[in-house]
């Protein structure tokens, strides 16, 4: 049997642990996705054999009765299916996706958001340093890891602007904000690490997590903004 696209009246009455619950689950699918469609990336039949292992034939098989064309459907963004194949099959250009303009938009607004304005400096920081000072190491699982960490930050602050600010979706604004907290401490425990193994000088290291730690705090003091607003609980 098909799961159920997600649908925003689904949340109504959920709270930040019932969102995380929400995020690990849609973690899973995107990774079962994204197996899928690495492995059978070159097969005549990807979409049916993606469709079938998804649980989507039912789904498509509906939507396509309706609309020809995904990205003209009004229904596209609760469709789990559109979103991902979005993911894996979106635009090189981003003037030809059919909502530059929205993602636009809201890339705007996520940089009047001081969190995700410290978050981004420092990723983009740590990524020079790397590069400047650790070419030869960047293999290394260590700094792989402490990039990635970094990089997530902003990038889940984004997607919690993103959810939105409504009853309905600030928790899980503020979920996926919890999410930016945490790839920050495992950044900073990262960087720890590699002062330990002598890849950062110490000067450095603590340049590092000084910056880091400052995108945290800034961070908490949104996701403490954020929880004002849920004036219902």
């Amino acid at each position: 049997m098909r799961e159920p696209v997600f649908e925003a009246t689904e949340c109504e009455g959920w709270d930040e642990d019932d969102w995380e619950r929400f995020l690990q689950l849609a973690d899973a699918r995107t990774a079962k996705y994204e197996e899928l469609f690495e492995t059978f990336i070159d097969h005549p039949k990807r979409e049916e054999i993606i469709a079938h292992e998804m649980g989507w034939e039912d789904f498509f098989r509906e939507c396509r009765s309706r609309v020809a064309n995904c990205d003209e459907c009004p229904d596209r963004h609760e469709c789990e299916a559109y979103e991902m194949l979005r993911l894996m099959e979106g635009p090189d250009n981003i003037e030809d996706d059919p909502d530059a303009d929205a993602l636009v938009a809201c890339f705007e607004e996520v940089k009047e958001i001081p969190a995700y304005n410290d978050a981004y400096r420092f990723a983009l920081r740590l990524e020079a340093y790397f590069r400047k000072h650790l070419d030869d190491n960047l293999e290394d699982e260590g700094p792989r890891t402490a990039l990635m960490a970094a990089t997530m930050a902003p990038a889940q602050i984004a997607g919690g602007h993103g959810i939105g600010y409504d009853r309905e979706s600030l928790c899980g604004n503020i979920a996926n904000c919890k999410r930016a907290l945490k790839s920050l401490e495992a950044c900073m425990l990262s960087l720890a690490d590699l002062e330990r193994r002598g890849l950062l000088q110490s000067q450095d290291a603590k340049s590092l997590q000084a910056q880091a730690r400052a995108a945290w705090k800034a961070t908490a003091r949104w996701i403490e903004d954020l929880r004002s607003r849920v004036w219902w609980r």
